[in-house]
């Protein structure tokens, strides 16, 4: 008879079924003692060495709350001379930027001044 689970009689499938169950209950059976006796023994060393993770977990927070605090004033310290230096260019660079608007509020003032003369000589131009 060729080997096809599909070739089976009811009957056949569940004696296979059956069969294949009872081979498997077997194997987990054969490692269970030892996974209980893992379980056992790694519980009670979990239970010993949690205090001393604890600990240490304990103690690098505290490093590690020691250095954020560090990074945050050598982030301020950072941000106060990168702002001294950008002050000190603003200082030295006023009478150029005051020339600047001033000569950009001129310039807005001849383009507005310009633009309504050509508009009034468009319009005329047309005849309105």
């Amino acid at each position: 008879m060729e080997r096809n689970y599909d070739n089976l009689t009811p009957a056949q499938k569940g004696k296979l079924t059956r069969l294949e169950s009872k081979i498997d209950a077997q194997r987990s059976a054969s490692y269970q003692i030892q996974w209980e006796a893992y379980e056992e023994k790694a519980d009670g060393l979990y239970s010993i060495v949690e205090k001393e993770a604890e600990r240490i977990k304990q103690e690098a927070q505290v490093k590690i709350d020691a250095l954020r605090k560090q990074i945050t004033e050598i982030d301020k310290d950072r941000a106060d001379k990168i702002g001294a230096i950008y002050e000190q260019v603003r200082k030295e660079c006023k009478p150029e930027y005051e020339a600047f608007t001033n000569a950009q509020d001129q310039a807005r003032q001849w383009y507005n001044k310009k633009w309504e003369a050509a508009k009034e000589a468009f319009w005329k131009e047309l005849g309105a």
